[in-house]
């Protein structure tokens, strides 16, 4: 007749498999801690404000990119060299560096209109919660004035984007001609140049990348919690380096 340790002995060794995974996983068998979504801890300003300092940095890099492959590519174009696989492939390489940079700052204008929108939408949510009518008004008014704000830097950054599309197009026709230039005779002289039409079109440039540079730092600065260095100027003409080469492109020499 068994003993009773023996009985005992295999119910005690199930028991503990069968507690093992709360041994192993105590945290998953432990009651879940239950947490409150606190509206005030969330900060949509700031994070539009960041994307803001994004799409200003992103456009001030688009526009030296585009002054610098314009002013090469017009170097590669006034070239004599013929057959030259190595002058097409340079060509090729400028035109691709302004095109990347002009869509990283569309990405970055679409990062800001995204966080405009969940600005809106957050502020929405915290008036709702509001029981003071006072504070209620206030909150819409001052939601009101940003969206305002916003919407005006959206337009700017927007228009200095399409601003770009002339010159990529004056671009991509060089870099096109520079790759069939190959096959030409040495003596064929190269096609006119649209130079008043080119200059324009640079101007314009300039003048809108300039005018979104300062909305957006116009805009930082109307934000009382900036991201630590997003609200710090930028240079709202292109560097000193390139200030030579765009008096030579806008001059229609």
């Amino acid at each position: 007749m068994p003993t009773l340790s023996r009985l005992i002995t295999p119910l005690l060794a199930a028991a503990s498999i069968l507690a093992a995974p709360c041994l192993f996983t105590a945290a998953s068998c432990a009651p879940r801690e239950r947490r409150t979504a606190d509206p005030f801890l969330r900060d949509s300003m700031t994070t539009l404000s960041r994307s803001v300092a994004g799409a200003r940095d992103a456009i001030a890099a688009a526009r030296d990119a585009a002054l610098e492959s314009r002013a090469s590519m017009d170097t590669l174009v006034a070239s004599r060299e013929t057959g030259d696989r190595g002058t097409s492939t340079r060509a090729h390489r400028l035109l691709a560096l302004a095109q990347s940079r002009l869509e990283t700052a569309q990405e970055r204008i679409r990062n800001v209109r995204d966080n405009r929108r969940a600005f809106v939408e957050d502020w929405q949510r915290d008036i709702r919660n509001y029981s003071s009518d006072a504070l209620r008004r206030q909150a819409r008014e001052e939601l009101s004035a940003a969206d305002r704000a916003a919407d005006t830097l959206l337009k700017s950054l927007d228009a200095a984007a399409k601003s770009f599309t002339p010159v990529i197009d004056s671009l991509r026709d060089d870099s096109l001609f520079l790759k069939q230039r190959r096959t030409i005779k040495p003596d064929m002289t190269p096609v006119p140049r649209d130079d008043p039409q080119r200059a324009a079109s640079l101007q314009i440039l300039l003048a809108r990348t300039d005018a979104a540079v300062a909305a957006c730092e116009e805009f930082l600065e109307t934000v009382p919690r900036s991201p630590t260095g997003a609200a710090q100027s930028t240079e709202p003409s292109p560097p000193q380096h390139l200030i030579p080469i765009f008096a030579s492109l806008t001059s229609g020499d």
